[in-house]
Order: structure tokens, then sequence, then C-alpha cells
């Protein structure tokens, strides 16, 4: 979706992000749960460039995961991926996934679709700079209650408001330059026009 929106539009948005504070993993609800799981991929490290298959550039399917850590008394898990750099107030939200067992597990690559979740690779804007992808895990002591097999993320949030134990995250992180995004347009007729 984004990879179509020229060079120039990304740079002019830039400053616009919702930031690390408004993912998730911060909200007032969840701030004081034990950061005690360890979340990773066999793909990328912690901060690290997610490869191009797992993002809109490449073939777009989820990567792999890894978790341990998780507390005996945990039910359930909630797996969501947010971008805490989208172009707009709220980070944007690239998967919700519930229902997963409370342990020590793994999921494989392109697996989300098998779990009945939508992955959205990421989609930076080209000329934004870089995106920061969280992917947030969080221990419940209980089973989720949804009316939807594919629940939206506020709905989750609201559910699960007084059941999290654990919580654990990983980041990625994945830009698109010009290389990656649109072509830039033809040069203007006024050579000393700027690049923004």
């Amino acid at each position: 979706m984004f990879q179509l929106l020229p060079y120039s539009v990304g740079r002019l948005f830039r400053r616009i992000r919702p930031g690390l504070e408004k993912i998730t993993y911060h909200d007032p609800f969840f701030i004081n749960a034990p950061e005690t799981i360890r979340l990773t991929s066999p793909a990328f490290r912690d901060g690290g460039r997610i490869p191009l298959q797992y993002t809109c550039d490449g073939k777009g399917i989820s990567p792999p995961l890894e978790w341990m850590g998780i507390p005996p008394k945990a039910r359930s898990l909630v797996l969501i991926i947010e971008d805490a750099d989208s172009p707009a107030c709220e980070p944007r939200t690239h998967a919700v996934i519930t229902g997963l067992p409370g342990m020590d597990d793994h999921i494989p690559s392109a697996a989300f679709r098998n779990l009945g979740a939508r992955y959205l690779a990421p989609d930076p804007p080209p000329g934004h700079g870089p995106h920061r992808y969280v992917f947030q895990i969080f221990a419940l002591d209980t089973l989720l209650h949804l009316l939807s097999e594919a629940p939206l993320k506020n709905a989750v949030k609201e559910a699960m408001r007084r059941d999290v134990v654990a919580k654990g995250c990983l980041m990625g992180i994945y830009e698109r330059s010009r290389k990656n995004g649109r072509k830039p347009a033809s040069p203007s007729r006024n050579p000393k026009r700027p690049d923004f």
C-alpha cells in the first residue's frame, strides 16, 4: 500500500509518529506486568533489520517466533504486533493472535494464517525513515472469551486488562528507501528545486 507513495511524501511526514509509548506494551494497564518472557526470532535479532521476505517488498510472510519464560500460572498467550512509527496518531496494528497455549513454544515462518490470524507485513512509506515493529507477547492467567475469532486490538486489550501476569517483546526495524520504494519522479524543469 505505502510502497506506491512518492519518496517526497514520506519525507514530508517523517516527524509524524506515535512512538513507543503508545504501543500496547506500554499501556497503563500492562506497564507493571513483569517482563520475564524472552521473545526471539531465528530470522532477526532484537533491534535488527527485518529480512525482506517478511515485508511487503518480499513475500510478505510472517516471521518465525520463539518464546520462553512463561510463568506456570499462565493459561493463554496473546501476541500483538504494532508499528510504533506509522505516520498516524496511533501505532498501526500488524497482527493480533489470541488463544495461544500458556507455555514456552514457537511459531514457524509463514504460520500466522494457520492460526487464523492476518499478518500485515511491514510497509513503511518510502522516505519516512526507519520503522520500529514491536512484537509483543502477553501471558494471561485466564482464557479470553471474545465474540470474534479475529478480534480487533482494542477489544483484546479491554478483555485482558486485569489478567496479564507477564510480558515480553522483540523489536525489528525496517526502512523503505528510494531503491525499494517507488522510483522518483522525473526531474523538475528547475534543476535547483530542493529534493525533499
